[in-house]
């Protein structure tokens, strides 16, 4: 018996279809994840301005804080950036109504080197549960407006229901800082 014709203009199987050795079936492929988000700054200076302090430091860890006063006449534009950058990740992990703390969500880096995120807590296991393994941060800042997008990228996980496959398991691990 011969395969059924494939329909014209039908791609070719991927790879990733063909079973792979001991897998009764295709292997899924890494998932890409992506977020994104923008920010008044206007709005941040305006909340800064209102509520000080108390504002800062219940949505912005002490070290988000203080990278934002290196450059006093930009502390606003600094952290509606780090804002976005927590919003970009509730939009990549879908979860934006899970009650995270916005102080999980942390953005470090020396300077000179990229942004990246610092998970903490409920937020570090959303990620692993999402089978995140690798995450690339990019913030900017230009006038009224900041930005931030996140790409993920995460290896298959089983939905409910489902089995796992063999190797669906992070290859990296979230730490809470010391």
């Amino acid at each position: 018996m011969t395969p059924p014709a494939r329909p014209r203009g039908a791609a070719h199987p991927s790879p990733a279809d063909a079973p792979a050795a001991g897998v009764a079936g295709p292997v899924p492929a890494p998932a890409l994840r992506v977020g994104i988000d923008t920010v008044d700054v206007a709005g941040v200076a305006t909340s800064l301005d209102a509520f000080g302090e108390r504002y800062a430091r219940r949505l912005f860890t002490d070290g988000e804080r203080a990278a934002a006063e290196r450059v006093p006449s930009a502390r606003a534009e600094r952290l509606a950036a780090r804002f976005a950058a927590k919003e970009a990740f509730l939009k990549a992990f879908d979860a934006a109504e899970t009650g995270l703390g916005w102080r999980e969500i942390e953005v470090v880096g020396e300077a000179g080197q990229p942004p990246r995120l610092r998970l903490h807590g409920a937020a570090a296991a959303r990620a692993a549960a999402c089978g995140a393994r690798e995450l690339a941060l990019s913030l900017s800042h230009d006038g009224a407006q900041a930005c931030a997008m996140l790409v993920a990228l995460c290896d298959p996980v089983a939905r409910a229901g489902e089995a796992a496959a063999p190797d669906a398991r992070p290859l990296f691990h979230f730490h809470p800082a010391p």
